[in-house]
C-alpha cells in the first residue's frame, strides 16, 4: 500500500505565505501594491515594481503583519532588483519562466506529474539563465523540479535534487530556517520512499524540532513533519509510534487549517492506512471516507490521491474476503492511473493490487501473470533494490510457490527478502512473510530442517512486528501468525517440547496479555485516574458518534463531523496513554510446560490441536495432549479424515439435522488416535483452533456409541496459558454473591406488558431481521432496530429462578436491567463484590469491530442523549458494549453468564480465536464465563440455566461442586427432559451443546 504525500511544492509554500499569512482585515491599499507589483513585473518596469515592493514592506511593517509575509515581500523587491540590473533577453526568459512556473503549478495541482517533470526541467533551465545558484529562485526550481520527480517513482534523482535544495538553503538562510527545514524534510521523505526509514528519521526529526522552534506546537508545517516521521516509523513496522503521531498531525492540521483542505484529507488517509495495516480496518474506513469527501470537492473524480485512497479501501476488502468489492476499487485506481500517471510505479502497484484479488479468488496463473508484470515495470522504472520492487518480488514468488514452480520461486523470494532485510530488518512484518514463504519451500523439498530455521525467523518477525501494534482487538487482528506453522515442522523433526512452546506463543495470545496486565500491574493513583478519564471519554464520544449515525441526517450532519473528531481526539489521549505504558510494562508470555502442569491433576488433560499448510497441497494436523505428569505428547491425525467440522457446526444447530454421522466423524479425526491415552481421564480442558473453533465438543461420539457429554467434564480455553493462569487464582470462600440481569423493555409497550401482564411472543431476533441489517441498526443505537427486538419473557423466570439459590443478590429487571444503573455500580466499583454476573438478554455481535459486541439493555427512560451530548454529560444508548466491560468494569467475579443468543462468537481470528464478549469480560476480572455458540431457544434456555445453577450451589448460593460438573449435569438433564406424553423435546443438541464454560472449570 502506498501513502499520499504531505511533500509540496516550495513555490505553493511561498504563493501560501504571501497570501494565506496576511490579516483576514487586509486593508485595500495592500492589495492595490500587490496588484501593482505584478502589473509592473509584467511589463518589464522592473524598477518601479522593485519600489512598489519597498512601499509595501514598509506598509507590512506599520501593519504589524506576520514575519513570514514580510519577510517574502523584502525578498521579491531584492528579487526585482536584481532582475533590473540583467540585460533585456534575460528578463524575457525571466517573463517566461513565470509562464512555465505558473503552468507547472497547474499540472501539479492536476496530478499531471509527467508533464510536471517536463516543465520543471524547462524551468530550472530558465532560472539558472537569470539566477545564481544561491538564489531562492533556483532553490525554488531544484525544489519542485525534485517534488515532480518524487511524484512520477524517480526518487534516486529527487534524492540527488534535494541533496542540492538542502545545500543551496544553508548557504543562503541562517538556522533555524523554514526553507532549510523544508529541504532537510524533502530529503528525509525521499529516504523513506526509497526503503531508508532509519536514515529518514533523524531527519525528519531535525526538521521538526526546527519548525517547532520557528512556529510554534501548533502549526500546519509543525503536522507536516509529524505525518512524515509517522510514515517512518509505519515503514519500520513501529505501528504505534506511527499511530500516536498521526493522530497528532490530524489533529493540529484541522487546527489550522479551513475545512475542505486538501491537507486534512492527505493526514485523514495516512491515519486510515495505517489503523488498515495494525488491525483496525473498521475505523480505517471512517477516515478514508472523510479524505475522498476532501479530495473530491477540491479535485473533482479523478487525481492521483483520490486514487491512493480508493486503492486504501481496496486492500480493506480484500483483507476482509470482500474480493468482489476489492476488484472493483483496485480495477478503478488502476483505470485512474493510467489516464493520469500513464507508466509510473503507482500504476504497476494497481497491477499487483488486482493480481492479489486474483491470487485470493484462486486464479493463481492470472495472479501469476499480474505480479510478473508489476515486477518487470518496478524493477525496470526504481530498481532491483527498491523497497517496492522487493514487496513484488514476493507476491510473485508467492504466487509461484502456490503454482508448484518452486526454483522460480525461490529466486524472487530470497531477491525481494535480501531487500527487505537490508532496508526494514529481519524482525519487520515484509520480511516474515518472505520467510514463511521460504520456509515452506524448504518443507516441500524435504529439507525439513532448513524450513524450520527460516519458519523460526518468521515467527521471530511475527511477534516483533506485532509488539508495536497497540495492545487490544488491533493486535488480535494483525495478520496470521506463522507459529501453527512452526509447531508442525519442530513436531517432525521430532522436537515436540519446542512445537507446543510455538504452538502456544500463537494461541490467545493477546487476551492474556490483556488479562496480565489488568491483574498484575499497579497504577499510581494518578495514573489511574488518568486512564478511567480518558476511557469513560472514549466510550462517551463513541456513544455520540453512534447516536449522529442514527439520526436521518446521518454522517453528513455537521454534528457527525465535530463527535467524529471529538472522538478522534480522545482516541489520541488513549494511544499517548498506551504508549506510555509500554514503555514500563513487558507483554505477558506464555507460561512455561511445567507452570502448566501443576495446575492439572491426573483425572485431567489439556487437549488442542495444530492445522498446518505446509505447501505444495501437504496438509498436516495434530492433537497435542498435556497430562499433569508426562510432557506435552503429540498423535498425527488421519490425512484422509472423513470428519466433517463445518457440517457438524451446520447439523448440531437445527433442531431437524440429525448431528450423528458428523460428531462421530470429527470424534474418529480428532480424538481418535488419542482415544489410548483417555482412559481414567474424567476432564478435557479443549484449546479450539482452526476447524475446531465453534465446536462442542460434548456431541461428539465415540467408537462405541458414547457420547462425550456422558463420559467426560470439559471446560473451553483461548490457551493453555490462559486457564492455568485462571486456575492459580483463588476462587471465593463461602456463598457466592450474585447480580441477576434480564427481560429489559425495549420498547415503551414492552415495558406496558410488564406491568398489566398481557401477553407476549417468546422468540429472539429472527434470520430475516438479521439479514435486514437489523444489528448493524442495533449496534448503532437505532431506535427503531431496538424496538423491533421482541422480548425474550422466559427471561424473567430464568433470573427470578436463579435468585432463589442466593441469600444474597441483586436483581435487576425490565426497566431497572439498565445501562444507567450498571455504569453506577461501575463507577462506584461495586461490580467487584459480585461473585456471579448472569445476563438473561439478548446480545448484538459485531464480527467487524468486536468491540462493538454489545448487551442489550433496557430502552426506556433512557435519558435525553442530544441534552447529554450538549452538556457534555455520558450518553446512554441502552447498550454495554465489549469496550465499555473492558474499560469501566472490574470484576472478581468465579462466573459471568451471558444467555443471550452467539455470545461466544465475534470476529473468528487464527491463533486468537472469536473476538468479542470473552476478551472483555477475563480482562475485566472475570474467572471464567458461560457464553453460547449459535442462536439459543428461550424455554430450553431457561431449562439449562436453572438445572446449572440447582446443580453448582447448594442453599444460599454456596458452591457444593465444580461448575463444570455442573454443566455436564445440567446439559445431560435438558436432553433427557420428559414431557407431558413421555417426548423429550430438547434431546436434540440444538437446545443444550450451544452453552459452553470458558476459562477456569472450578
Amino acid at each position: 500500500m502506498i501513502r499520499p504525500l504531505f511533500i509540496g511544492l516550495l513555490l505553493l509554500a511561498w504563493a501560501s505565505a504571501v497570501h494565506a499569512q496576511a490579516p483576514v482585515e487586509s486593508t485595500p491599499t495592500t492589495a492595490d501594491l500587490e496588484s501593482a507589483i505584478e502589473e509592473l513585473r509584467s511589463a518589464k518596469r522592473f524598477q518601479e515594481s522593485a519600489d512598489a515592493a519597498g512601499r509595501l514592506v514598509a506598509l507590512a511593517r506599520k501593519s504589524e503583519m506576520s514575519p513570514m509575509y514580510i519577510d517574502v515581500v523584502e525578498e521579491l523587491q531584492r528579487e526585482l532588483l536584481y532582475v533590473a540590473s540583467l540585460p533585456s533577453e534575460t528578463q524575457d526568459v525571466y517573463l517566461e519562466s513565470m509562464v512555465v512556473d505558473s503552468q507547472l503549478r497547474q499540472s501539479f495541482q492536476d496530478g499531471a506529474y509527467a508533464d510536471g517533470v517536463r516543465l520543471g526541467r524547462r524551468l530550472l533551465e530558465m532560472r539558472t539563465l537569470c539566477f545564481p545558484e544561491e538564489h531562492h529562485r533556483t532553490l525554488e526550481a531544484v525544489s519542485n523540479l525534485a517534488v515532480l520527480l518524487l511524484r512520477n517513482g524517480e526518487a534516486d534523482e529527487a534524492l540527488e535534487l534535494f541533496k542540492r535544495t538542502l545545500t543551496i538553503a544553508r548557504s543562503i538562510f541562517q538556522e533555524p530556517h523554514w526553507e532549510i527545514s523544508l529541504a532537510i524534510n524533502n530529503v528525509a521523505s525521499t529516504l523513506d520512499n526509497l526503503g531508508f526509514p532509519e536514515r529518514a528519521i533523524p531527519l525528519f526529526r531535525e526538521a521538526l524540532s526546527m519548525r517547532q522552534e520557528l512556529f510554534g506546537e501548533v502549526d500546519a508545517r509543525v503536522g507536516t513533519s509529524l505525518q512524515d516521521l509517522a510514515s517512518a516509523y509505519e515503514t519500520l513496522g513501529d505501528y504505534q509510534n506511527a499511530e500516536i503521531l498521526s493522530r497528532e498531525a490530524l489533529q493540529i492540521t484541522r487546527q489550522v487549517l479551513p475545512e475542505g483542505d486538501p491537507q486534512i484529507a492527505v493526514a485523514s488517509s495516512n491515519l486510515g492506512n495505517l489503523l488498515g495495516v495494525a488491525g483496525n480496518p473498521e475505523r480505517a474506513r471512517d477516515y478514508y471516507d472523510e479524505a475522498l469527501h476532501i479530495y473530491r470537492a477540491k479535485y473533482g473524480k479523478a487525481h492521483p490521491n483520490i486514487a491512493i485512497t480508493i486503492d486504501a479501501i481496496g486492500h480493506l476488502d480484500l483483507r476482509d474476503g470482500r474480493l468482489s468489492e476489492a476488484e472493483d476499487r483496485f480495477t478503478e485506481a488502476l483505470a485512474m492511473r493510467e489516464e493520469l500517471l500513464g507508466e509510473h510505479p503507482y500504476t504497476s502497484i494497481s497491477i499487483g493490487n488486482l493480481a492479489a484479488v486474483r491470487a485470493a479468488q484462486g486464479d493463481l496463473a492470472r495472479a501469476r501473470k499480474g505480479f510478473a508484470m508489476a515486477e518487470a515495470q518496478l524493477r525496470d522504472r526504481l530498481g532491483e533494490g527498491h523497497i517496492q520492487t522487493a514487496r513484488a518480488q514476493v507476491q510473485l514468488g508467492r504466487a509461484e510457490r502456490q503454482l508448484g514452480l518452486l526454483d522460480a520461486a525461490e529466486g524472487h523470494l530470497a531477491e525481494g527478502l535480501a531487500t527487505l532485510v537490508a532496508r526494514l530488518g529481519a524482525e519487520s512484518a515484509d520480511a516474515g512473510g518472505a520467510f514463511q514463504d521460504l520456509g515452506l519451500i524448504r518443507h516441500v523439498r524435504g529439507d525439513w530442517a532448513a524450513a524450520e530455521s527460516l519458519l523460526t525467523l518468521a515467527a521471530a518477525a511475527y511477534d516483533g512486528s506485532r509488539a508495536h501494534v497497540p495492545l487490544g482487538f488491533s493486535r488480535a487482528m494483525f495478520r496470521t501468525p506463522p507459529h501453527a506453522r512452526l509447531a508442525a515442522e519442530r513436531v517432525l523433526l521430532g522436537r515436540g517440547r519446542e512445537g507446543w512452546e510455538a504452538a502456544e506463543r500463537g494461541s490467545g495470545r493477546v487476551l492474556w496479555e490483556l488479562v496480565d496486565l489488568a491483574g498484575h500491574v499497579a497504577l499510581s493513583e494518578e495514573q489511574e485516574r488518568s486512564r478511567t478519564d480518558i476511557l469513560h471519554r472514549l466510550a462517551n464520544a463513541e456513544r455520540k458518534v453512534n447516536l449522529h449515525r442514527s439520526t436521518d441526517e446521518g454522517i453528513d450532519s455537521a454534528e457527525f463531523s465535530a463527535t467524529s473528531r471529538e472522538l478522534h481526539d480522545v482516541a489520541t489521549e488513549w494511544a499517548r496513554w498506551q504508549n506510555q505504558a509500554a514503555q514500563t510494562i513487558p507483554a505477558g508470555r506464555p507460561f512455561s510446560l511445567e507452570r502448566v502442569q501443576a495446575a492439572l491433576d491426573e483425572t485431567c488433560v489439556i487437549v488442542g490441536w495444530v492445522d498446518a499448510d505446509l505447501g505444495g497441497g501437504n496438509t498436516a494436523s495434530w492433537a497435542w495432549l498435556i497430562g499433569a505428569e508426562k510432557t506435552v505428547e503429540w498423535f498425527r491425525l488421519p490425512e484422509e479424515g472423513t470428519a466433517s467440522e463445518q457440517e457438524l457446526k451446520t447439523s448440531i444447530a437445527e433442531p431437524w439435522l440429525d448431528p450423528g454421522p458428523a460428531a462421530r466423524a470429527v470424534w474418529s479425526a480428532r480424538f481418535g488416535p488419542i482415544e489410548d491415552r483417555l482412559q481414567g481421564i474424567e476432564q478435557l480442558i479443549v484449546v479450539p483452533s482452526g476447524p475446531m473453533m465453534g465446536v462442542p465438543i460434548e456431541v461428539l461420539q465415540d467408537d462405541q456409541g458414547r457420547s462425550v457429554l456422558d463420559r467426560f467434564q470439559v471446560t473451553y480455553a483461548p490457551s493453555a496459558t490462559l486457564w492455568a493462569a485462571l486456575a492459580e487464582r483463588p476462587s471465593r470462600a463461602g456463598a457466592i454473591r450474585a447480580l441477576l440481569v434480564g427481560d429489559p423493555p425495549h420498547s415503551p409497550d414492552q415495558k406496558k406488558q410488564m406491568t398489566t401482564g398481557e401477553a407476549v411472543l417468546i422468540a429472539s431476533l429472527d434470520e430475516t431481521q438479521r439479514e435486514s441489517g437489523a444489528w448493524e441498526g442495533i449496534l448503532r443505537g437505532n431506535d427503531e432496530s431496538l424496538r423491533a427486538l421482541r422480548r425474550l419473557p422466559q427471561a424473567r423466570r430464568e433470573v427470578e429462578s436463579i435468585s432463589s439459590r442466593f441469600s444474597s443478590s441483586e436483581l435487576l429487571l425490565g426497566p431497572d436491567a439498565s445501562e444507567q444503573a450498571l455504569s453506577a455500580m461501575a463507577d462506584g466499583d461495586e461490580l467487584k463484590d459480585y461473585g456471579l454476573i448472569h445476563f438473561a438478554t439478548h446480545a448484538a455481535i459485531d464480527d467487524e469491530r468486536p468491540e462493538r459486541s454489545a448487551i442489550v439493555l433496557s430502552q426506556v427512560d433512557l435519558p435525553d442523549p442530544y441534552v447529554a451530548a450538549v452538556r457534555g454529560a455520558r450518553v446512554f444508548d441502552g447498550l454495554l458494549s465489549t469496550r465499555e466491560i473492558m474499560t469501566e468494569w472490574r470484576l472478581d467475579a468465579d462466573l459471568v453468564t451471558l444467555s443471550g443468543c452467539e455470545t461466544a462468537l465475534g470476529r473468528a481470528t487464527y491463533g486468537e480465536g472469536f473476538l468479542g464478549f470473552g476478551h472483555g469480560l477475563f480482562q475485566a476480572g472475570a474467572r471464567s464465563i458461560l457464553v453460547s455458540l449459535w442462536k439459543v431457544e428461550d424455554s430450553a434456555t431457561a431449562l439449562l440455566m436453572e438445572e446449572f445453577y440447582e446443580f453448582w450451589l447448594g442453599d444460599g448460593g454456596v458452591p457444593i461442586t465444580t461448575k463444570t460438573t455442573a454443566l455436564r449435569r445440567a446439559k445431560q438433564a435438558c436432553r433427557d427432559f420428559s414431557a407431558d406424553g413421555g417426548s423429550y423435546p430438547y434431546a436434540h443438541p440444538a437446545y443444550w451443546a450451544g452453552f459452553v464454560l470458558v476459562g477456569d472449570s472450578r
